[in-house]
C-alpha cells in the first residue's frame, strides 16, 4: 500500500535497525497519509532500518481504507509493483479510492491500478504528482517494466556477481577442502533485543498469561520472543535446533501432514551449547565490554535449515530465534555482532574468547551435546536429537502421572486432568490433546477470560507453544514456578477456572496462574520420581512445540525428508585461470546418514583411463572427514566447456544433485602465468 526507502547499510558505529517496541526512539518515526481531522499521519516501525523515510507520504500500508485529501476529502489511493528505470525514477501501480478489501470503512470505489513513475526516486505527498503511464478504466495494469538495458536503470552493465565462496580450507582450520561443514556463532548473547515490541504493562512489558484483547502483544508472534521474566544473568547455553520442511502429500495412502507440531515443521537438536567460560581459578572470562563473555563457534552440517534458542541453567528456553539460518559447504558466519542485536552495535566478534586460536569449538556433526541440569553437559552419538510424545512422554507419563490422572475405577482425576486417555482425537492421543492442543477449553479447568479458551501462545492451560518456562506442565515436573514472576505478582482465581472467584475489581486479562507448591509426582505418592534426564525431557518437549508422530506412520516426525549436504569444490565453475589436477567432493546427511554405495560421479571427458562417461565413483579415496578425492593422472590444462555430475543418496532415498560445468583456457592459463 505504501513505499518507505532506506540506505543499504547504516554509517560505521551506528546500529543498523531500531528497536523491537515501534515506539521506541531508535525507530524513526515517518509522515504516511492523514488522519481524519487533517492531521499527519506518523507511523513507526518494529526494527526500522537506519535511515528510513516515507517514499509515497499520501499513503499507509495498513489493512484499512487509505487516507482521504485534506481538502477535498478524496481517497489517496494506494502503491504497489515497485520496479527500477533510469534516471532514478520509480515506476509502480497506483489505485484511486480506498485501495481496501474490506469495510473498513468501505471497499468502494473498487480498484483501477495504473501505471505511474515516482519522478527521481523524490518522497511524494499527493498522488496528483505521480506521472501517468497508462491507466484504462476497463483495465487493471500491473508490474510496470522499463524496457530498457540493466546499465540505464543501476549505471552497471550487469548485476554484481558476489565472491564465490571456494571451500578450498583457507577460512578455518576446522573447515578442509571440499567439507560439507561450516562454522556458525556469534560474539555475545548479553547483546540482544529480544523483548516483544508491543507487551503488557502487568507483564512487565511481555505478553500477558491469556487475554481476550486481540494483538496484546507481538511476542512469539512477529517478533520478539522472550519466555517470561529473566535477566542476562539467567543465559546459560545456546541450543543449536535442525529445522525440516512440512512433508504434506496431498493425496495418496500417506496423504497430509503425519504428525504435529507448533511450528508445523520438524525441530531436532543438533546440540545445547554452554556458553560461560571460567579462567583456572574460576572467575568467570569477560568480554571487552566488561559482560561474560558468552561467545560460542560450532561446526554445523552445512545446508541444513537451523534456528538458535538461548537456555537457562534447566535447559529451559529464554528466548528463540524465530527465522531460518544456514551456512554454506566451507563457510564461517561469526558476523551478526550478538543474539537479536537489532537497535544496538553489535560486538566485534574477533575480540571475543571463541575468536582465539586455541578455542575449542562445539562440534555438532556427529555427535549432540545435551545439558544435564548441573552446568555439566552429556555427549549423545546421534547426528541429532528427536523428543516425541509417544516415544519419550507418554511413558513417563504412563509410571509416575497416572495414578493420580485416571477416571478409572471411579477415580477423579486430579486438577481435573486426565493423562491416561489413549482414545484417539483427530487421529492423536487424547492425553496429548489436553496436555497440547486444547486452545479451545475443552477440557478440564477452564480460563477465566470472557470468551473461554486458551489464547496468545497458550496451546492449552498444561503449555506455552515453545516455552517451558511458562507452562504449568514443566512448573509441576520441576516442582517450582520457573517463569521469573511470584504468585503474588499478578491475580488468580481462588477456585480454578471459576472467573467469579477472581478478586473483587480484578480484570479476568490481568490474571495468570499460580504453582501449589506441589511437585508431581508428590512426596509420598507410590509413583517413581523424576529423574532430571526426565524433567528435562519434558522441557524440550515443550520448547520443541510438543511434538507427536502419527501413530503407526513412517511419514511423520521421525521421517528424513532433508537431502544430503553435497559438494564439489575443485574444479570449480566457470572459466577456470589455472589448471585442474584433483576431483574433490564433500558429502553429508545429518540425521538418516549418507548411502555409500549410492555416490555417483561422471564426467563428459576422459578421466585416468575411464572413457567420457563412464562411473568414477570408484577412483575416489577419503581425504578427510566425508570429503573424497580423486587425483589426475594428467592434469587438464586445457579443455572446452565441460561438465560433471555428482549425486548422493542418504539411507532413506532423498537424493542431491549438482552439476558441474567449467572451462580451462588458453586465454587463463596465459593470465595466470603471466
Amino acid at each position: 500500500g505504501s513505499f518507505i526507502m532506506f540506505p543499504p547499510s547504516a554509517p560505521k558505529g551506528r546500529p543498523p535497525w531500531g528497536d523491537p517496541n515501534p515506539r521506541h526512539e531508535s525507530n524513526t518515526r515517518i509522515h504516511q497519509g492523514w488522519h481524519s481531522n487533517g492531521k499527519p499521519r506518523m507511523e513507526s516501525y518494529s526494527f526500522s532500518p537506519y535511515g528510513i523515510e516515507a517514499l509515497t507520504i499520501f499513503t499507509h500500508g495498513r489493512d484499512n481504507a487509505s487516507p482521504r485529501d485534506p481538502k477535498t476529502k478524496k481517497w489517496m489511493g494506494k502503491v504497489t509493483h515497485p520496479s527500477g528505470a533510469p534516471n532514478n525514477d520509480l515506476l509502480l501501480v497506483w489505485s484511486p479510492g480506498p485501495a481496501n478489501d474490506l469495510g473498513r470503512p468501505t471497499p468502494r470505489p473498487y480498484y483501477d491500478g495504473g501505471l505511474y513513475r515516482l519522478i527521481r526516486g523524490k518522497p511524494v505527498d499527493h498522488p496528483d504528482k505521480l506521472e501517468l503511464i497508462k491507466n484504462d478504466s476497463r483495465y487493471n495494469e500491473m508490474q510496470p517494466r522499463a524496457v530498457v538495458s540493466y546499465k540505464e536503470v543501476y549505471g552497471i552493465t550487469k548485476p554484481i556477481e558476489l565472491a564465490w565462496l571456494p571451500n578450498d580450507g583457507s577460512q578455518s582450520k576446522y573447515l578442509p577442502a571440499a567439507t560439507p561443514f561450516g562454522l556458525v556463532g556469534t560474539s555475545s548473547f548479553y547483546k540482544r533485543n529480544t523483548s516483544p515490541g508491543l507487551g503488557s504493562k502487568e507483564f512487565d512489558g511481555l505478553d500477558p498469561f491469556n487475554t481476550s484483547q486481540n494483538g496484546a502483544s507481538s511476542n512469539w508472534r512477529t517478533q520478539g520472543a522472550d519466555a517470561g521474566k529473566y535477566s542476562d544473568e539467567d543465559i546459560w547455553a545456546v541450543r543449536v535446533i535442525a529445522l525440516e520442511p512440512t512433508t504434506h502429500r496431498s493425496y495418496g495412502p500417506n496423504s497430509g501432514r503425519q504428525y504435529i507440531n507448533h511450528a508445523d515443521e520438524r525441530m531436532r537438536i543438533l546440540g545445547e551449547i554452554p556458553l560461560r567460560k571460567f579462567d583456572n581459578a574460576g572467575k568467570p572470562i569477560m568480554d571487552t565490554e566488561g559482560n561474560p563473555d558468552t561467545s560460542f563457534l560450532a561446526r554445523i552440517p552445512a545446508d541444513v535449515p537451523f534456528t538458535f534458542q538461548t537456555l537457562d541453567r534447566n535447559g529451559l528456553v529464554l528466548n528463540m530465534s524465530q527465522t531460518w539460518h544456514q551456512v554454506r559447504p566451507g563457510e564461517v558466519r561469526t558476523d551478526c555482532g550478538g543474539c537479536h542485536a537489532h537497535a544496538q552495535v553489535g560486538l566485534n566478534f574477533s575480540l571475543t574468547a571463541a575468536a582465539k586460536k586455541n578455542f575449542e569449538i562445539a562440534d555438532v556433526v556427529h555427535t549432540t551435546p545435551l545439558l544435564t541440569g548441573n552446568g555439566k553437559v552429556k555427549v549423545v552419538k546421534s547426528g541429532a536429537v528427536d523428543v516425541e510424545y509417544y516415544r519419550d512422554i507418554k511413558p513417563i507419563l504412563q509410571r509416575s502421572c497416572v495414578q493420580c490422572h485416571t477416571e478409572k475405577e471411579g477415580k477423579k482425576p486430579a486438577a481435573e486432568l486426565v493423562l491416561d486417555d489413549d482414545k484417539p482425537v483427530n487421529g492423536y492421543d487424547g492425553t496429548w490433546r489436553r496436555l497440547a492442543d486444547d486452545a479451545r477449553a475443552k477440557f478440564g479447568r477452564k480460563p477465566v477470560i470472557k470468551n473461554g479458551s486458551w489464547r496468545q501462545s497458550n496451546a492449552s492451560r498444561y503449555v506455552r507453544h515453545f516455552q517451558a518456562r511458562r507452562s504449568l506442565l514443566v512448573w509441576k515436573v520441576f516442582g517450582k514456578r520457573l517463569d521469573g514472576w511470584t504468585n503474588n505478582d499478578h491475580p488468580t482465581e481462588k477456585v480454578p477456572g471459576d472467573p467469579s472467584t477472581l478478586a473483587k475489581g480484578v480484570n479476568p486479562n490481568t490474571a495468570d496462574i499460580d504453582f501449589d507448591g506441589v511437585i508431581c509426582p508428590p512426596p509420598g505418592s507410590k509413583a517413581p520420581a523424576l529423574s532430571t534426564d526426565e524433567k528435562m525431557t519434558f522441557a524440550r518437549w515443550v520448547d520443541l512445540g510438543c511434538p507427536i508422530n502419527k501413530p503407526g506412520q513412517d511419514y511423520g516426525w521421525f521421517l528424513d525428508d532433508l537431502r544430503p549436504t553435497l559438494t564439489l569444490s575443485s574444479p570449480r565453475a566457470g572459466d577456470l585461470r589455472e589448471p585442474v589436477n584433483v576431483i574433490r567432493i564433500g558429502a553429508f546427511d545429518y540425521y538418516s546418514g549418507l548411502d555409500a554405495n549410492s555416490l555417483s560421479v561422471k564426467a563428459d571427458f576422459a578421466v585416468n583411463g575411464k572413457p567420457a562417461g563412464a562411473e568414477l565413483q570408484t577412483l575416489f579415496k577419503k581425504k578427510t572427514d566425508h570429503v573424497w578425492e580423486l587425483k589426475l593422472d594428467r592434469a587438464i590444462s586445457r579443455i572446452g566447456k565441460s561438465r560433471i555430475d555428482v549425486s548422493v543418496k542418504d539411507r532413506k532415498g532423498n537424493l542431491t544433485q549438482l552439476n558441474r560445468t567449467f572451462r580451462v583456457s588458453a586465454r587463463a592459463l596465459t593470465k595466470q602465468t603471466r
